[in-house]
């Protein structure tokens, strides 16, 4: 067998693992405002690689065996690994040992002195820092994560990283040297492994310097930075798997010039910007989108999809690395199976090897004496001991179709089981909020991201954030607020202006803040204040009272000054009022937004409007009607032809007229003879509706629900009596649904 020489190139990180309790005696001097002591046993196994380090360990676990390597585990994969990377040159060696985990064991502050490595007969790391003698100090990365015991269970209380942050002119001239170490790399280099933490180690000389010495070498990348510009310089067609983090993949839904809002709908489907996305961009490689915990989408470079929506039990903890460890996972399969055509079995293989992975180094936080042995073995099946993940797999190009279809007419798709109506496709952004215009969804977006970010900061960094909406009465505004807030998870308040008699009521309001952030001080707060261009005098707005709050959180209530933790502020109305008596408070105002004015009710094509009241109608049915599972093309017609000016609370109030809606469907004749005086036009197009028989058009509320009636896009079972099973199982539902339809036209 021809062995495969890997090389891993990109940051390499030492972990340090912290298991600390508190520490109680009367003998201590200086000990500060929290006194804690390691709870680490003499013998344990508290450091382990990180990033670049981590793969390559992972992959040493599979490599065959030297002459020279006796010890070594035998195995199906012909490889030898090879490492790149910058660090204190002294540690090379130290650190080529630590690919073997168990190398670690004992290595603990529990001595001074340092564990010396035997000298090896191969070479197997190189470091960059050989290139350019005149560079300032390079030291190896340390992260030293420390945890706290808490109720038997650890919980991250504080990372401290070891760093020497090298000044970017210092690193670019480490970098413009490289060619000189990339020489002394090994010949016949068939698969490099790229793993960039945004250190700054990988760039573009450098990885200009690898493709011109293995031309032909197979490339698997992770990067933490969102489309990097090295990454221009590997041709595209040489790229195997191209995997995005979660920080990245964080990254491009904040990025505006994205377009990608989410990878995956809140109801776990495939959103259509990312599907696009990816076969834009990776014509030619399979890529892996790691959207949050152990969420999977993933694309196998020409056209087929896979998901996977669930999350896995160890992801309560948080705790452990992901990336790291799926990347090598996939790159093994992938170099066992040479000719496997499909993504779907590596993919499966990947994420129960990492969950396999993160059950038992969960251990190291919990057991105060936790050694490890060797890395768990790559070629092992770990499908059947750990919980299996639901994958789903989907026609890339057939599912975009179907999101075309789904904004425009009436929104029917059309499926072999029949015609549906997928409600969950509206609400891409906020699960029960409807939103198909694209610059009402933008700006959704832009509150998602800077909300994102907000929460994400510590409580102590966090600025005050203030935004203006605004949107027709009855357009559901609160509504919005309420889904922005659970889906952001922050606490929310509400006010409305029109409902105080004066700005010392507005001060009332700010107590009520500050009330509920000494209730929930670790809770970020939304606050909302409707009706901005309400008035409580005949030419006094409510503007110079939000100035001080808004800006660095004070008010004066009495003659005292009282302050407000940062909050993120949403103030709606159906206008934004410019030219005023108080125009100059207003312009203040203005000048405090992280934002400019958001208009939902702006300029958007009349097809999509049109087609958002359908969706608005779907919804509307669902929460008054919540047994109905059916709707008739002609009722999704009628609320398709509404008249402008209707909105979602005038859909509602229609809806709440229907009478006899039995048998879990609606359709024309459920609604009142008046409903003609609120549509578009004439009405005779619905008289002549009303004499036909209703086609009824089946609700999908989650994608779970579209996913089990496509049979043909799903894995086929892997049994006989599961075949069978699935097969019956198909023919009831399509029955169940032709004979729903048997009344049609």
């Amino acid at each position: 067998m021809d062995r495969n020489r890997i090389l891993v190139v990109g940051d390499w990180l030492v972990d340090e693992h912290w298991i600390t309790g508190q520490h109680r005696t009367t003998t201590s001097s200086r000990t500060g405002d929290d006194y804690s002591r390691v709870l680490n046993s003499p013998s344990s196994n508290m450091t382990s690689l990180c990033g670049a380090g981590m793969v390559a360990s992972i992959l040493w676990s599979a490599r065959t065996r030297t002459q020279d390597e006796a010890s070594a585990p035998s195995s199906a994969l012909g490889i030898d690994v090879f490492g790149l990377g910058l660090w204190h040159p002294d540690d090379t060696s130290i650190l080529e040992h630590m690919l073997d985990p168990a190398f670690t064991n004992g290595m603990t502050h529990h001595r001074l002195s340092t564990t010396q490595p035997p000298a090896g007969a191969d070479r197997h790391l190189f470091v960059l820092s050989e290139a350019c003698t005149d560079a300032p100090f390079a030291g190896t990365t340390r992260v030293i994560r420390i945890y706290e015991r808490q109720h038997g269970q650890p919980r991250l209380k504080q990372r401290i990283d070891w760093d020497v942050p090298l000044g970017k002119e210092h690193l670019n001239r480490l970098i413009r040297k490289a060619d000189h170490i990339v020489r002394q790399l090994p010949a016949g280099v068939t698969h490099i492994v790229v793993k960039d933490l945004g250190k700054g180690v990988v760039g573009g000389e450098l990885i200009q310097s690898l493709t011109r010495r293995y031309r032909n070498a197979k490339w698997y990348v992770s990067s933490k930075l969102w489309r990097p510009d090295w990454l221009k310089n590997i041709q595209p067609k040489n790229i195997d798997i191209y995997l995005i983090p979660q920080v990245a993949a964080q990254l491009a839904m904040n990025d505006s010039k994205t377009n990608v809002d989410c990878w995956l709908t809140p109801s776990g489907a495939p959103s259509k910007e990312g599907l696009e996305y990816l076969k834009e961009h990776f014509p030619f490689s399979r890529v892996v989108v790691l959207p949050d915990n152990s969420r999977v989408l993933a694309f196998d470079g020409d056209s087929t999809g896979y998901v996977q929506t669930v999350t896995l039990p160890s992801d309560e903890t948080h705790l452990t690395q992901m990336a790291s460890v799926f990347l090598p996972a996939l790159i093994a399969y992938q170099l066992k199976h040479p000719g496997e055509k499909d993504f779907g079995p590596a993919l499966r293989h990947a994420l129960a090897y990492t969950e396999h992975w993160r059950i038992q180094d969960q251990d190291r936080l919990r057991l105060e004496g936790w050694q490890q042995v060797s890395h768990a073995a790559l070629d092992a099946d770990y499908e059947q001991t750990v919980r299996g993940p639901q994958w789903r797999t989907f026609d890339w190009d057939g599912v975009i179709h179907n999101w075309d279809d789904a904004f425009r007419d009436c929104g029917i798709i059309e499926t072999a089981s029949g015609n549906e109506f997928h409600l969950w496709r509206g609400m891409t952004e906020l699960k029960g909020y409807i939103s198909c215009i694209p610059e009402k969804r933008k700006h959704i977006q832009q509150l998602l991201r800077d909300g994102r970010r907000f929460v994400e900061r510590p409580s102590r960094e966090r600025k005050h954030l203030s935004y203006v909406i605004k949107d027709k009465p009855g357009s559901g505004k609160s509504f919005l607020i309420d889904r922005l807030a659970a889906t952001l998870k922050m606490s929310v308040l509400k006010f409305n202006l029109t409902q105080l008699g004066g700005l010392q009521d507005l001060l009332a309001c700010f107590d009520k803040i500050r009330s509920e952030q000494e209730r929930q001080k670790d809770v970020p707060l939304l606050l909302f204040f409707d009706e901005l261009n309400a008035k409580y005098a005949s030419d006094a707005y409510y503007f110079a009272g939000f100035l001080e709050p808004m800006d660095d959180g004070s008010y004066v209530q009495h003659g005292i000054e009282h302050r407000l933790l940062p909050c993120f502020w949403i103030f709606a109305g159906t206008e934004f009022p410019r030219s005023t008596g108080a125009s100059i408070k207003v312009q203040d105002f203005e000048s405090r937004l992280a934002r400019e004015p958001m208009n939902l009710s702006g300029s958007a094509n009349a097809e999509l409007r049109r087609v958002e009241r359908v969706y608005m109608g779907v919804v509307a049915i669902r929460n008054v009607f919540q047994d109905v599972t059916q709707v008739s093309e002609d009722v999704l017609w009628l609320f398709r032809n509404l008249k402008d000016t209707v909105g979602p609370r005038d859909i509602t109030r229609l809806v709440r007229n229907c009478e006899n809606v039995q048998y879990s469907r609606v359709g024309l004749d459920q609604f009142p003879d008046e409903i003609g005086q609120h549509m578009q036009g004439d009405t005779a197009e619905l008289e002549k509706r009303r004499r036909l028989p209703p086609r009824f058009v089946t609700i999908v509320d989650e994608p779970l629900d579209w996913w089990s009636t496509h049979r043909s896009l799903l894995p086929e079972p892997t049994t006989a009596a599961s075949r069978r099973a699935s097969s019956r199982t198909t023919h009831q539902r399509r029955a169940s649904v032709s004979g729903a339809g048997a009344s049609a036209r």
